[in-house]
């Protein structure tokens, strides 16, 4: 991670299950990730210990940072093809013939 981002989730801008998420206001990223993770069944307690533990936080925020950095991700949820970012909303058809150009080498 570089010296400029600090461990904390005000690092980006991100899209979150089709939500515009702007991490520079705290409060609104959390109440975000605390719905997200009721609708997928996360426990209270176990969420709650987890923002809690820095070292998750700093993990979390240096994935963040690759995928950014490294593979240009802007925002949930990308499409990779054998390596290769699929950008926008591709369709089904997009997507299966990426998938079958990636299966026959090309």
């Amino acid at each position: 991670m570089s010296a400029s981002k600090s461990p904390t989730l005000s690092n980006h801008t991100q899209t979150v299950q089709g939500r515009n998420v702007n991490p520079s206001s705290e409060p609104c990223i959390e109440q975000t990730l605390r719905e997200i993770g009721r609708s997928v069944g996360i426990d209270k307690d176990v969420f709650n210990r987890a923002v809690a533990d820095q070292a998750i936080l700093e993990r979390l925020n240096k994935l963040t940072d690759q995928a950014t950095d490294e593979f240009e991700v802007e925002g949930t949820p990308p499409f990779f093809v054998n390596g290769k970012k699929i950008t926008g909303a591709p369709s089904l058809e997009e997507m299966r013939s990426a998938i079958a150009a990636a299966l026959n080498g090309h």
